[in-house]
């Protein structure tokens, strides 16, 4: 037997069929010795990870960040930290080894379906606040990636867009 095994419970599934199943996979897991058993939501899926990642691209190349006092173009990741900590609502600080401070981010890996949902729909809104133009359609359907607006970070400020 594998160390783990996983097994998808859902509102409409029949709980004696579950139960059988887990009855079952305790049973033959406690062959091999002590067991953990864990009851967890769905972290996010395999289809929000590339949509969010898309739309923290479309961000990041069209939007420039403030990065120690300079509008600059960040990197998609730079943005996740910015985006995660927004949904945390909350900032976590650790001084940094040689006396500079780091920001603390979310692991989004680590976010429910839910979380990550509602995490896409601030990233939508904040980008619609800034007229980005999505590589992916609100529907998931993908599409190739835009260029980025303007070479300059200063051209497309919030308060100076382009309405065309």
């Amino acid at each position: 037997m594998s160390d783990e095994g996983r097994y998808t419970i859902r509102p409409d599934d029949s709980l004696s069929r579950s139960m059988a199943w887990l009855r079952a996979m305790i049973e033959r897991g406690l062959q091999g010795g002590e067991l953990v058993v864990m009851f967890k939501r769905p972290r996010r899926s395999t289809e929000q990870n590339r949509k969010l990642w898309a739309m923290l691209r479309d961000v990041a190349r069209q939007i420039p960040l403030t990065i120690d006092g300079e509008m600059v173009w960040a990197d998609e990741t730079d943005w996740k930290d910015v985006f995660t900590a927004a949904y945390r609502r909350e900032t976590r600080v650790a001084r940094g080894l040689n006396g500079g401070v780091v920001m603390l981010g979310m692991r989004t890996s680590q976010m429910s379906q839910a979380a990550v949902s509602d995490l896409i729909e601030m990233i939508y809104a904040y980008g619609s606040e800034w007229g980005v133009e999505w590589s992916e359609p609100a529907d998931g359907q993908g599409t190739d990636a835009p260029e980025p607006v303007s070479p300059d970070p200063l051209a497309k400020t919030k308060g100076n867009q382009d309405d065309g």
